[in-house]
């Protein structure tokens, strides 16, 4: 499996960007390289995981196999000192990597404590702009705000009489029911009946079911049904 290297957020062979040219030989990465490869690829939004393990283990590979051709031309202790220092990078980059795995397995809790906390910081935003616009509003609006003025004179009536003689009339007509009416009102009702009755037989013509009635026989049953 040919190495491959991340450039502008794109794996490419390590002779070049995909150039027909021959490949040189790859330069030894410096301290940290893969290492800070590694975190721009976990900070990039667009990579996902299976990618940047494949591009850490071809980064791997590559220094790996670097020092396999650089080892012979050293001495005893130079190569020693290569070799703690690739596994010393090699290491610190794996582990690194583990730990983005073990964060990525916990990735929807981390989500949902994400999202609880933005909501916690939105509230407590609300919260500080409520105390400040009921702060403005005190040293504002409020700065000429009186109390209305108190109902004296219903107090009084309560007081005094025990009772409110203030209330609209419609209420009262509603509630209590209307007293019933006296026999002179009666008798002035059944007058005028009377008269309305004297007026409406001199001036149109009975019906062949009244011929046989009185005005008395009238007024009588008239008055039953009122007196009933």
């Amino acid at each position: 499996m040919a190495p491959v290297q991340l450039e502008n957020h794109q794996l490419v062979p390590p002779g070049g960007s995909g150039s027909g040219g021959p490949a040189s030989a790859p330069a030894p990465p410096p301290p940290g390289a893969a290492v800070a490869a590694a975190a721009a690829a976990a900070a990039s939004p667009g990579y996902r995981l299976s990618t940047l393990i494949e591009f850490l283990l071809h980064r791997a590979y590559s220094e790996l196999m670097v020092l396999t051709d650089l080892l012979p031309r050293k001495s005893d202790v130079e190569r020693k000192i290569e070799i703690v220092q690739f596994a010393s990078r090699t290491r610190q980059l794996f582990v690194r990597l583990l730990a983005l795995v073990k964060w990525a397995n916990n990735a929807g809790k981390v989500e949902k404590c994400a999202m609880i906390s933005s909501f916690l910081d939105q509230q407590a935003i609300l919260f500080v702009d409520t105390a400040d616009r009921l702060a403005s509003l005190a040293r504002d609006a409020l700065v000429h705000a009186r109390l209305p003025s108190f109902a004296i004179p219903y107090a009084i009536d309560v007081l005094t009489t025990g009772s409110y003689p203030r209330l609209p009339t419609c209420i009262r007509d509603k509630i209590i029911p209307p007293d019933p009416i006296t026999k002179i009102e009666k008798q002035a009702t059944l007058h005028q009946l009377n008269q309305i009755l004297r007026h409406r037989l001199v001036t149109t013509d009975l019906p062949p079911q009244l011929a046989n009635l009185t005005v008395g026989m009238c007024l009588e049953y008239i008055f039953k049904e009122l007196t009933c």
